[in-house]
Parts: C-alpha cells; structure tokens; sequence
C-alpha cells in the first residue's frame, strides 16, 4: 500500500506554539503544543522571546518523530501565528524580545504618528489601511523603541510583523510575510495590496519591509542546517501561511461572504467575511486568500518535491494591483481582554483552577452585577489604553462565584456591543449557529453566556484549540493540488460530526437584553476616572 503523504501546519500563538501532522486523506497523524511565557514588566508592556519559537518548533518536530511520523513523507510546512507584533532580525535571528500585538506601552507615540499622517495631501490613512494608528500598532511600537533603545534600530534592521514569519527566515532564509498579516500593520495599502514603503521614512525609520506573498505561495525551502536541527527532509517547501485571524477563519470552516464568528483567546475577536469593501467595518479589513486560485494538475513529475513524484504547483500571483476586488475580506474587531479576563478571574477566585471556578460560576446565585472587564485597556468595542477593569453593583451578598460570572458575562456584552457597532443586531448575528473558537469555548458556562446574550446557538467545533492550524494547512493542500476549492476543503478536512451545539435559554436571553443595556452604560459613566 503506498505511504500517504503528508503535511506539516505550525501555529505560533500568544499562549503556545502547536502544531500538527495531516494526511492527504485528512487524517490527524500529530499534534503536540508548547506553551509560551509573555512577560509583562510594566503596565502595558506584552514581550516574548523569539528563541521560545524556535525551541518550541524543535520540541514538536522531535514529538513528533519519537510518535512515529514518517517525516520524510512530509510534502509541505506552512504556518500561521501571532499578528501585528514588531519582531526586529539581524542574519535571522531575533535582536530584541518581540513585542506583541497586546503590547501598549506607545501611546505617548500615537500622538507623533497622528501628527505625521494628520496631513490631508495623505489622505484618509485609516480607510487606506483598514485600521488605524492605535497603541497596539506597529509604527507606534517603534517609535517606542527609537527612543527607548535607539541602538537596535541602527543599520537597517529586518522588520518582521507576525511571529511565524522569523521562522520561516529561520527556515528558509527569506524575509517575508502575506497579506492578511500585512493588513494589521498600518503600513499595507487595501486598494493595491502594497506597503506605503515611504511611510516609515516619513518618522525617520530606516527599516528593510518583508516581502509580500499570499498564503499559498511558495516562502522557500528548508535549508540543510535548520533541516539536520529540526529532523525536516532538507528542500521541503516552506510556504508562505497566513496570520491567526485568517487562519483561525479557515480552520473554523468560515470561508464565504456572510458567515461569521467569535474568538475568544487570550485576546478575542469577532469575525465576518465580506466581499464590499466600501461596506463601513470597525477594526482590522484582512485579505484572506487573494485573487481566484487555480490549481495546476498535481500528477505531472516534478523532481523538486522530494520523492513525492508529484507536482508543485505555482499560484499565479496577481497581475491586478487591486487584490481585495476579487477575493474575501475579513473584518475583525478585536478585544484585548477575553481569554486574559477569563484567567485573571481563575486566578483570583480560584487559585488558578479552572475547573474550580466552572463550579464556583454554576452554583452562583443570579445576580445584577456588572463588570466592565476591560483589564489592560481596550481596542473594541471602545479604544481606550487606559481603561480597567470595574464592578458595578458590589453587595454584601456577592460571592467569588458571581464576580466571576460577572467577567466573563462582561466579555460577552463587549462582543455584542462589537457585533452592533458593525451594525449587526444580535438576533441577526448569524442565520445559523455561531461557531466559538479558541482556549474559552471549553467554559460551559461561558458558550451558554454568549448563546443568551445573543440569541443565537453556539457550535463549539470539535478541536476548537487546533483550528488555526487547520486553517494554516488549507494552504499546504491547495499548493500540492490535493484541494481544488475552500469547499472541498472543508468538506474532505474539517468534516466533525461531534460539534457540540448550544441552545440559548429565552428567558435568560430577555435578562440578559436588560443587562446589555445597563452595560452600555457602564464605559461612558466611568471613562473620566482612568
């Protein structure tokens, strides 16, 4: 019987690096995860070490192979990872801890870069990047660091701007990254699919920009060195990925205009994939996937997949210069405070155990509380870097079990209030179940807060922490052939009949329409006091 082959998907998250093997079938070979410390010396500060990356992709491939993967049938690696950080490389190797895509320490920084691209002769910058300059953004950060450390900005560092794409460096010697991550930046141009290259310049940074590809293009190939340290076959292309936004999309099998769905992470976010781009969008507008793909015929000879006997075929890049016209676009709002909120009340009511506080959160007693969980400032549905968190409602009767119920309901309000700022009511958030991803769709008692609150059931997706990287793979089976269409894709790979679906309760769901209310007023009451 002839070996079936495989590929190889990486997720660099903020929390833990994961990766997993797939057949060409869609069979799960793999999977093993590395968690990840972030180190926060200072309010607002959010760093990693990039070396942790690297480690952790050394410790995967080694679980792997000591699992038996035959990695030698590997056809492919693609990855996906964190988005919108300032990563600065010297010859491929990291000169500064990354600063995440939650770090906030610029703000003072804002200010400059609104200075500088206030000028009308620029434009709209926002509606030119799909988002604007916040805290949280990547000419904010290094301006941070001119001032702070000017020498790691001297001769024309590498800028990388999501962290699978110093391994890819790493990997293959290439600095690079696609457009779904670009579009965070504040740099990537929507309408041409292009970084503004003079706009750095323009704040007096000298920075060599990685080059753009979409996901299913060819990155490069593993080099001998990084082969023999990783137990890789040496030659085996490396593609280009896409960031977690996207790939968490894909993985969810959320694909076409129209369909949606909420991430709660760390940080969290609501997705919706649209094609009109005129159409107003709070947050992030991502390219997902490009201009219409074609696939070659993946049976003609090709000797530089090794031993695979089969095809590599090259996606026509765009000849337009206006990429988003012909492919889908996703919106993301996103949240800073979900997951983190989520350990934080872990933490603090149940000495870290989440399955305590589950408990804690079941036998609680209703209650009109009210928490505005916004811990370390916030990006939607407010954008406030100053903001923190807040207990509306505190009595003599409130237990530990009700404050934390109180946060992650808080959560939940701050979604909806993001999915009515684009303009879409709850009840009409989603015309079938909303698919909740991500480390906080295992809270029962939080899938059956969002259900209430938005009227709506919820479909929890078996290996709801793995769909980044099955969504990273998409890519690997579209270069290989093995996947014509996002359809077929996810008709042969993201099939699971073992969704778990959660029905919202009508009566809580009226409560929680009154609690929603009062919610919204909570931001604007206290917003002077931070």
């Amino acid at each position: 019987m002839k070996p079936e082959e495989l590929v190889a998907a990486i997720d660099v998250g903020s929390g833990a690096v994961k990766g997993v093997v797939l057949g060409r079938s869609g069979r799960l070979w793999a999977e093993h995860t590395v968690a990840l410390a972030t180190h926060e010396a200072r309010p607002g500060h959010a760093e990693q070490a990039p070396q942790d990356w690297w480690a952790a992709l050394e410790e995967i491939c080694r679980a792997w192979a000591c699992a038996g993967v035959p990695l030698t049938q590997l056809r492919a690696l693609t990855m996906t990872g964190q988005m919108q950080d300032v990563i600065l490389s010297r010859g491929g190797r990291a000169t500064v801890p990354a600063l995440l895509y939650s770090d906030v320490r610029a703000i003072q920084e804002v200010a400059e870069v609104e200075e500088v691209f206030g000028d009308a002769r620029l434009g709209d910058v926002a509606a030119q990047t799909g988002n604007p300059h916040t805290a949280a953004s990547v000419l904010p950060k290094l301006l941070w660091l001119r001032r702070h450390a000017p020498e790691l900005l001297a001769g024309r560092p590498r800028l990388h701007v999501g962290a699978k794409d110093l391994l890819t460096e790493q990997l293959t010697g290439v600095h690079l990254t696609d457009h779904t991550t670009a579009a965070t930046t504040g740099l990537y141009d929507l309408s041409s699919g292009r970084w503004h290259l003079g706009w750095p310049a323009r704040l007096g940074l000298d920075l060599e920009l990685p080059e753009l590809r979409w996901p299913t293009e060819l990155a490069g190939r593993v080099q001998e060195q990084a082969a023999a340290r990783l137990g890789l076959p040496a030659g085996l292309p490396v593609l280009t990925g896409l960031g977690d936004a996207g790939a968490t999309t894909l993985g969810a099998g959320v694909g076409l205009p129209g369909e949606r769905y909420a991430y709660l992470g760390t940080s969290g976010w609501l997705g919706a994939v649209i094609r009109d781009l005129d159409r107003p969008a709070d947050g992030f507008r991502l390219p997902l996937l490009g201009p219409g793909t074609e696939v070659p015929n993946p049976e003609l000879p090709n000797p530089e997949l090794p031993g695979s006997g089969r095809r590599s075929p090259v996606l026509p890049r765009p000849l337009m210069p206006s990429p988003l016209m012909t492919g889908p676009v996703l919106t993301v709002s996103p949240l800073t405070n979900a997951g983190s909120a989520h350990r934080w009340a872990a933490v603090t009511f149940a000495a870290g155990d989440y399955g305590r506080l589950e408990r804690l959160m079941e036998e609680a007693a209703a209650s009109d509380l009210l928490c505005l969980p916004y811990l370390a400032g916030e990006r939607s549905p407010v954008q406030d870097p100053h903001a923190r968190g807040v207990f509306v409602g505190v009595g003599p009767e409130t237990g530990p079990g009700m404050l934390a119920r109180a946060v992650l309901e808080g959560v939940a309000y701050a979604l909806r209030a993001t999915a009515e700022g684009q303009g879409e009511p709850a009840a009409t958030l989603q015309n079938g179940p909303l698919p909740l991803l991500g480390g906080g769709s295992r809270s029962a008692v939080w899938c059956q807060i969002l259900a209430d609150v938005f009227r709506t059931p919820v479909k929890v997706p078996a290996r709801a922490a793995l769909l980044p990287v099955f969504g990273a793979a998409y890519a690997a089976f579209v270069y290989l052939g093995w996947s014509v269409s996002y359809e077929d894709y996810r008709r042969d790979v993201l099939r699971d009949v073992s969704d778990v679906i959660v029905q919202p309760d009508p009566e809580r769901a009226d409560w929680h329409d009154r609690q929603f209310g009062r919610f919204q007023r909570v931001y604007p009451a206290v917003s002077s006091l931070f």
